[in-house]
């Protein structure tokens, strides 16, 4: 496969999966055809629904089978995974991908290991032993968390899934079936920033059309090391001690595409802003009366919207609701 790294612009090719550039930063994958089948489970094609209301598009994408975007991704993990001969399947998360990845891993006769915060919601946890994962728990933050499992996969020889380069392979099709959808371009998508893949996803997907879409990305205020940074105009961003935020969803203390979203955002025009526990559970409370419930770090694209309203008044806007308030 053939790599790219967005902030030091090296290349690569090799023959087994990369995930970081010798500078450290995660890599994209840039070959224009994978050559292995993916392993679904019908994820995709999820609603894209208008809300009168606020004249804005919802893209619900916690109607995937485990109940989030990370789904996508997983279909392309997973059937790489089995492809290349894999027994066991090792990730880090906060909940959801630990659930996706179990759930496919499953799916795939794969053992799945998940290595899990201790923020994890009792509801994932039990998704996670429905699907027979082996669970590692009680990491203080996610950054600790994907240490460990970082490291456990080089001695082990696991596969390790994640947040990296060959995910953004399957979840960049969310930005073809907006597309499909609107039958037009959307002038401005809202979505989630965990580790930032989503939004590093949404502007591969976007570009492969040679179309220019503006993305903004939230990050929670208790957790929010990229928006201090480009609120500073800074290529860098320190990350965050501790995830001070119930939305544990995007409580991602380094997030790993955290410098290509920088760079993307200084080089697009794109923007990032943050939210608070107290608008997410307002935006959360809102969307539920629509008869939509998300958990609560899906609610910070609203709970923007809301502050920006003015601003985006006369935008196409389409909000990425990312994971399901079942889980919460």
């Amino acid at each position: 496969m053939k790599y790219f790294c967005h902030v030091c612009e090296k290349k690569f090719q090799s023959k087994k999966l990369l995930y970081y550039c010798t500078c450290g930063n995660v890599l994209e994958i840039v070959d224009k055809e994978l050559k292995f089948e993916k392993i679904s489970m019908g994820e995709g094609n999820t609603p894209l629904i208008f809300l009168k209301d606020l004249n804005i598009y919802l893209k619900l994408e916690y109607l995937n089978p485990t109940g989030s975007f990370k789904d996508r991704g997983s279909a392309i993990e997973i059937g790489y995974a089995v492809s290349m001969g894999f027994k066991k399947v090792c990730t880090a998360s906060t909940g959801n991908m630990g659930v996706s990845i179990s759930a496919y891993s499953s799916f795939a006769n794969l053992t799945p290991i998940v290595f899990l915060t201790r923020t994890t919601s009792e509801k994932k946890i039990e998704q996670l032993k429905f699907f027979n994962a082996k669970i590692i728990k009680g990491f203080n933050t996610y950054k600790e968390a994907l240490e460990f499992c970082e490291k456990k996969h080089s001695e082990n020889k696991w596969f390790l899934a994640g947040d990296y380069g060959l995910r953004v392979e399957g979840q960049k099709i969310i930005a073809r079936e907006i597309i499909s959808q609107l039958g037009d371009l959307p002038d401005v998508v809202i979505t989630p920033i965990g580790n930032g893949n989503l939004f590093f996803s949404l502007h591969k997907g976007f570009s492969e059309f040679k179309e220019s879409v503006k993305i903004i990305g939230v990050q929670a205020s208790g957790c929010n090391p990229l928006y201090k940074a480009f609120s500073k105009k800074s290529e860098r961003f320190e990350p965050v001690k501790k995830a001070m935020t119930k939305a544990s969803c995007i409580a991602c203390e380094d997030p790993i595409w955290g410098k290509n979203v920088l760079k993307l955002c200084y080089e697009f025009g794109y923007e990032i802003h943050q939210a608070s526990d107290k608008s997410m559970e307002k935006s959360k409370k809102f969307l539920g009366g629509k008869g939509i419930f998300v958990e609560l770090g899906s609610a910070s694209t609203l709970s923007v919207y809301l502050k920006l309203r003015d601003k985006l008044k006369d935008k196409k806007v389409v909000l990425i609701l990312t994971g399901s308030g079942l889980k919460e």
